[in-house]
């Protein structure tokens, strides 16, 4: 049987280590976040100049059953 004390010390270290987890995930989830960023700033001109660049992102489509 396990002490009080034994178990609030394993309690302790395994709060330790879902933060180290946690700092890892968060770390992972930015550095991916600035490579989208890296590839996006890097591609958007090549897409551009290719003419491929929507002057919107919003369709010009009229409601269903609206009148042409």
């Amino acid at each position: 049987m396990r002490s009080s004390a034994g178990i609030l010390v394993a309690s302790a270290s395994k709060r330790r280590a879902d933060a180290k987890d946690n700092t890892l995930f968060i770390d992972l989830v930015r550095d991916l976040h600035w490579i989208n960023s890296d590839i996006a700033a890097a591609g958007y001109p090549l897409v551009q100049a290719a003419g491929l660049l929507s002057s919107s992102r919003i369709r010009n489509a009229l409601p269903a059953g609206a009148p042409r």
